[in-house]
């Protein structure tokens, strides 16, 4: 079981993944 302190890292790191992705798929898709 990972420690709470594995968890935050863990955590941090997907959602900046997950930000990344976006960002960058509102930035190819064209916005009206």
């Amino acid at each position: 079981m990972p420690t709470s302190q594995t968890w935050s890292y863990m955590q941090s790191h997907i959602d900046a993944t997950v930000l990344d992705r976006v960002l960058h798929e509102s930035n190819t898709m064209p916005m009206s």
